[in-house]
């Protein structure tokens, strides 16, 4: 076995278990015609938890969803004339 081989054997060894399966299916993808297409078409389920930070930015995010201060994609192309 290469090197090389063997690092990622070991790094998949060292993985804890509830990131087992996203880095199966990324593997997947690669190996298959058009990865890069595919995984940014459907990115895989992610198993680990949220952090404190993602919390408090999803957190963040709704209060502005809900105070009318998000704006869709297409008004701000409008407004900047894209």
């Amino acid at each position: 076995m290469n090197p090389t081989r063997r690092e990622l054997h070991n790094l998949i060894d060292a993985l804890p278990d509830y990131k087992v399966r996203t880095v199966k299916q990324i593997i997947e993808i690669i190996i298959r015609e058009n990865p890069w297409e595919e995984l940014l078409a459907s990115p895989p389920e992610v198993d680990e938890p949220l952090t404190e930070e993602e919390k408090i930015a999803i957190n963040e995010a709704e209060r502005d969803l809900a105070a009318g201060l998000i704006k869709p994609w297409e008004q701000v192309k409008k407004e900047l004339g894209l």
